[in-house]
């Protein structure tokens, strides 16, 4: 699923790194370094005339109730962001399917649908909420940390008028100091994702003939 998996969520509501599946992958070989000792894997994705419309990355764990619940794959720690993977205009059909899913087809053994990290303002908050209301299900939301967050600007110099003077001189100063090192250093930014891969490789390569120099 890895190509058409990321192809989706970059269509998705929710578009954050932790959702990608090669953080998750590696996430899940080790449980979050550790954070859940037992669970079983459980990944519902949703198809319509063979178009991927939907992901639930969940797995069976007990939850910090000690409840059989599904959670998401990534939680708690770790992930800052995490969410159901699906397109605006396929987000509530794919939610109204997945519950009586969830509840017919997954099997016995749990009994919450646990979905930590979720953004306030996902859509798919509303679409589990409307989702529950047309069956059995309860919905509860609950707040479980601020994230504060800084909106930047849209350049580095942009960035640096308008913070304090003070900071901006001491950021100027460590440039300096980094430029006028004694080892040869130097930075540079990959702006075509075309090249990425390529990009990888040659400072791979060069970490490989002098890590001194590529550091």
């Amino acid at each position: 699923l890895e190509s058409s998996w990321n192809l989706l969520l970059d269509e998705s509501v929710t578009h954050v790194p932790f959702l990608r599946y090669e953080y998750l992958k590696a996430w899940w070989q080790t449980r979050g370094g550790g954070e859940w000792e037992k669970a079983e894997l459980r990944l519902i994705v949703a198809r319509e005339a063979g178009r991927l419309t939907g992901i639930a990355p969940l797995f069976l764990a007990k939850n910090r109730q000690e409840k059989p619940a599904l959670l998401l794959v990534g939680s708690i720690e770790v992930s800052d962001y995490l969410d159901l993977i699906a397109r605006e205009e396929d987000l509530q059909p794919f939610v109204d399917g997945l519950l009586p899913f969830l509840a017919q087809t997954v099997g016995a053994g749990w009994q919450v649908l646990d979905l930590y990290n979720l953004l306030d303002s996902s859509p798919t908050l509303e679409a589990l909420e409307k989702a529950a209301q047309k069956t059995w299900w309860s919905f509860t939301r609950e707040t479980l940390q601020h994230s504060p967050f800084i909106p930047l600007p849209g350049d580095w110099e942009q960035y640096l008028e308008r913070i304090d003077k003070k900071q901006r001189h001491e950021i100027r100063r460590k440039m300096r100091r980094f430029e006028a090192a004694e080892v040869p250093t130097g930075w540079y930014l990959t702006t075509d994702p075309a090249r990425l891969d390529e990009d990888i490789d040659a400072f791979l390569g060069l970490m490989a003939q002098d890590p001194e120099k590529a550091a």
